[in-house]
């Protein structure tokens, strides 16, 4: 509890608050035979009046303190301590990212000095509690961390008594490391020393400082103004003797630790032995070129494996048959049988294969990705790779090892992948009984066996499963009942994505070594939803909403919205699992990565909810996100409609069609229209019976409509020169009328609306007497920037608090861009959770103009001149060239016209000024980093665009035009790119 708070001035003139609490420590603790009593693990929240969490120290914070027995009963122990801000630039360096790589040297190196030291240290410290025992003195322990580390930094302490060596830097007292734990749990260890000082002490002003090099030579005091010590304890003196822990928190470095980066899809990349796309393998060579050019990290888009549809709209890397399985078009073939091993195997077998990914290769040296060739390629070759290797798996311990830890997700994606193949495709809801996974049906399919005991529910643990896995590769294994003949095939079906996942883990987990040894940190993404018709919503259906699309609200790049087609969250369901789904997908991308960005994190504050077209044949019909809606959201309920006098509701929820209206969408065919498709009811029009549930109808292709239309049409008076042409602009024009709505009707409740995004500029809206148009404003207004907040940020502290317990340290970023409610940032900012910023997409256009502010960019964001959601540098300055001139003169503070192509030293000035950033990493894409050079931009800039968000089918195959062992050896782009980053770092 706290009972009481003191003010003191910080270094920048502001009221610092500090607040005090006091604990008893039981007499009991001195009867341990030990010389100190250790308090804690504890760390600091705080809350609101009700006692809720507002925000916290980071979880991995676990304070202690050590306190000397041999004081006396009524003794004092005063514990400074210093809130760990998770947004501060000293917790981002806590990361994975960080530890296991950018420092991992230093980190292992100060490790084992410290081990080395133990004994000495040891004796130290006795002699540091021995060491004023007696007389009018007070003990102080001074503890401060040093997380921005290089080889040999040791931190010293400087103050202002004679203890503390006045003031002389050569009289700096040496300080000992100590960790309280493994390096797993305190990688970077607490700086410590104990010293007496006079019980009559008044303010102690003292600085800790840092050596580097050999002993007494280049020191270094931290910035900012003196610490003080202040002597409140000499009240307490009479009380007996007085111990005091003043825990610093962190050395103030003059310049907090800044890197930069590459982006690029890992199907992106170009090498001399990869077949039909960037591979695994490729990561290696890229990490050579990071580590020659400066960059600390490396980002990918989703790697997991997307075959929903097998054919080229699996391209889409954000829709996950699973989200535990890597995608298959990412294996090395020739590297499979480097890894496997040719001991018992003919050659010419061999030599056969490595023929045929040789031809492959040549017949997918494309420009782009031949997404369809490429998995055709690759699986055929992989299926006699399997055949090839299948027994020898049995005997291999790795592979045996790779099963049985990881059977919870393998076992029911194998089984999936499996059961696509029987059915031909991947719409479980249409597999008859074998719709719904249970652990019963699972092992069932593995193992052959129909055993009626063995009758789990959906969420049963399927790592239980790892040893009937292995047994597929038994060559000698033998069923416990005979096998019925439709289940006998299912071994091998199920047998080979084993295969494959194992060599894809491998070659990944390869290449994660490499980068930890050559401090380059991978980074992932996580997206924000799952498809449909994957494994996870076969296997935890209860935790989707099946009957809804995740999507966006319109902005500037899709001014009707994005329906990303796959389901919204249960998150009820999931609460009552304690988020244990999170928690596997988190820990298992933390085996491949030490960073990874949330996509879309908003949808876990609220998600943009689109009605899915999920009835019978009309599964991959996406409607439009101006039709949805926030979930969770505080609605618009009838009550409050009827406050201000608005009883009609039809009026506001239907389509409120006019032949004003016909007219602006059909011109001389609105008569035709009307006819058609409508009815007249008053001075206005509703559709009739048969399209009165429209909501997929005129979004399908081609729908049934199109043809008794084109009859009724050829029957009419109305002349018309190119009959498709035609239709589709009626198609398009009752489209926009369907979505020529006011409010939206809740789903869940028949007295709860949603205001339609965009509303008030709607024919429907405009057609009001003023009187209304004023109160639907009123709940307009209130909806969007008033009424949710609170709801949204109750919903984030729920659940990204739990991803953060599953991310196992890795440095957590969230993709922060569009509409953003108020709540976003400080939550972000309690958690810790980098943000993003692209210059030309500023978060909020009113402050920052029509360009972000690169100079008043935080510490805790990453910054990114471009990225896969918009134009490459090159392609947007030759697209949007009045915009470029504007920034262009805003970077250079004067008016000037640059040149209308991109050329290599516009690029430069650009991706400078982003580097001079305050941002923690800037990371650009690597079509950005090459622009640099103009050997390497012959190519069509819009080329290198690698997706259209508002295109919902786009296919995703951009391809580098360079491989990666030419860029190895070209010393101009390296040299150009490692000189603007040497001058961030």
């Amino acid at each position: 509890g706290v009972d009481g708070v003191d003010g003191d001035d910080g270094d920048d003139g502001k009221v610092e608050l500090a607040w005090r609490a006091r604990m008893s420590v039981p007499a009991e603790a001195g009867k341990s035979g030990r010389s100190h009593y250790t308090v804690g693990p504890y760390r600091y929240i705080v809350v609101d009046q009700k006692v809720r969490r507002i925000r916290g120290e980071p979880h991995w914070v676990e304070r202690t303190f050590d306190i000397p027995l041999d004081m006396e009963d009524g003794s004092v122990v005063c514990v400074h301590d210093t809130w760990q801000d998770p947004s501060g630039p000293p917790c981002v360096l806590r990361s994975a990212m960080f530890t296991k790589v950018v420092f991992r040297d230093a980190l292992r190196s100060r490790r084992k000095s410290r081990e080395l030291e133990a004994e000495s240290n040891a004796k130290a410290a006795e002699d540091d509690r021995k060491d004023g025992g007696e007389g009018n003195t007070i003990k102080v322990s001074f503890r401060v961390k040093n997380w921005q580390v290089n080889l040999g930094q040791r931190v010293l302490l400087l103050g202002s008594l004679p203890k503390l060596g006045n003031w002389d830097v050569e009289k700096a007292l040496d300080m000992r490391l100590e960790f309280n734990g493994d390096a797993g749990s305190d990688p970077y260890g607490t700086w410590c020393v104990d010293v007496s000082l006079p019980a009559d002490l008044h303010d102690v002003a003292y600085k800790y400082i840092l050596e580097s090099g050999e002993q007494g030579s280049g020191r270094m005091p931290e910035k900012g103004n003196n610490r003080l010590l202040l002597g409140h304890e000499r009240k307490q003196f009479e009380l007996g003797k007085v111990f005091v822990v003043q825990e610093d928190g962190h050395f103030r470095h003059d310049n907090p630790w800044k890197g930069a980066g590459v982006a690029i899809p890992v199907f992106s990349l170009r090498s001399e032995g990869s077949v039909g796309c960037g591979e695994f393998k490729d990561l290696l060579l890229l990490i050579k070129f990071c580590r020659l050019t400066g960059m600390s990290v490396i980002q990918l888009l989703p790697v997991n494996d997307t075959s929903v549809h097998d054919n080229w709209m699996d391209s889409y890397p954000y829709s996950s048959l699973s989200v535990f399985a890597l995608h298959p078009m990412y294996i090395s073939l020739n590297q499979v049988i480097e890894d496997s091993g040719k001991e018992g195997l003919r050659d010419q077998d061999l030599q056969n294969i490595h023929e045929e990914v040789e031809r492959h290769r040549k017949a997918l040296d494309k420009d782009t990705v031949d997404y369809e060739c490429t998995l055709k390629a690759k699986e055929e070759v992989c299926k006699k790779l399997f055949h090839l290797y299948k027994e020898r798996c049995y005997c291999d311990p790795s592979f045996r090892k790779f099963l049985e830890d990881s059977a919870f997700w393998l076992a029911p994606y194998a089984t999936f992948c499996a059961m696509k193949v029987v059915f031909g495709h991947s719409d479980h809801t249409n597999w008859g009984s074998l719709k719904d996974a249970t652990y019963s049906t699972v092992k069932r399919m593995i193992t052959g066996v129909d055993d009626r005991h063995c009758a789990g529910s959906a969420n049963e643990d399927f790592g239980g499963l790892g040893k009937d896995l292995i047994e597929l590769f038994n060559p000698n294994a033998q069923s416990k009942e005979p096998q019925s003949t439709f289940l006998a095939p299912l071994k091998e079906l199920i047998a080979y994505p084993c295969f494959v996942q194992f060599h894809l883990h491998t070659q990944l987990s390869s290449a994660v070594s490499f980068a930890e040894a050559n401090g380059v940190a991978l980074k992932g993404d996580l997206p924000i939803g799952v498809d449909k018709n994957s494994v996870e919503c076969w296997v935890r259906r209860e935790c989707f909403r099946m009957d809804s699309c995740a999507g966006a609200p319109p902005d500037y790049y899709s001014t009707e919205g994005q329906n990303w087609g796959f389901p919204t969250y249960n998150w009820e369901a999931m609460r009552k699992e304690n988020f244990s789904w999170w928690k596997q997908r988190l820990h298992h991308m933390a085996k491949y990565f030490h960073a990874y960005r949330i996509d879309h994190i908003l949808g876990f504050f609220r998600i943009w909810e689109v009605p899915s077209s999920n009835d019978e044949g009309n599964s991959n019909v996406l409607l439009p996100g101006l039709l949805g809606c926030f979930r969770p959201a505080v609605p618009i309920t009838r009550s409050e409609l009827d406050s201000k006098g608005i009883w009609d509701i039809d009026r506001l929820c239907k389509p409120f069609i006019t032949m004003d209206l016909l007219e602006e969408h059909f011109d001389d065919l609105a008569a035709v229209v009307a006819d058609f498709f409508l009815f007249k009811r008053y001075d206005y029009y509703e559709f009739k019976e048969e399209y009165l549930k429209p909501n997929v109808l005129f979004w399908k292709e081609k729908g049934k409509w199109c043809g008794t239309f084109v009859s009724f049409l050829q029957g009419s008076q109305v002349s018309v020169d190119d009959l498709e042409r035609t239709v589709a602009k009626v198609g398009e024009g009752l489209k926009a009328i369907i979505q020529n709505v006011v409010l939206l009707r809740d789903k869940g409740s028949k007295d709860s609306f949603h205001p339609r995004f965009g509303c008030k500029e709607t024919h429907s809206f405009k057609a009001l007497e003023t009187w209304m148009q004023e109160a639907i404003t009123f709940f307009h207004d209130d909806y969007f920037f008033n009424k949710q907040d609170d709801t949204w940020r109750r919903n984030a502290s729920e659940t990204l608090p739990e991803l953060l317990l599953g991310s196992k340290d890795m440095l957590v970023c969230g993709e922060d861009l569009g509409l953003i409610p108020k709540c976003v940032p400080s939550t972000m900012n309690d958690l810790g959770i980098l943000g993003l910023r692209i210059q030309r997409m500023p978060s909020d256009s009113s402050v920052e103009g029509e360009f972000g502010d690169l100079s008043n960019y935080p510490y805790h964001v990453v910054a990114s001149p471009s990225c896969h959601d918009v134009l490459p540098i090159r392609a947007w300055w030759e697209k949007d060239y009045e915009r470029a001139k504007r920034l262009w003169s805003s970077l250079n503070k004067q008016d000037c016209s640059p040149p209308t192509k991109c050329e290599p030293h516009v690029v430069s000035r650009i991706l400078e000024a982003h580097l001079a950033s305050n941002a923690v990493l800037m990371i650009a894409p690597l079509q950005d980093w090459l622009a640099l050079n103009a050997a390497y931009t012959t190519r069509e800039a819009l080329e290198e665009r690698i997706n259209i968000p508002s295109t919902s089918k786009h296919y995703w195959c951009y391809r580098l035009h360079v491989t990666l062992e030419k860029l190895l050896l070209d010393q101009k782009i390296i040299r150009s790119i490692k000189d603007l980053i040497s001058n961030r770092s």
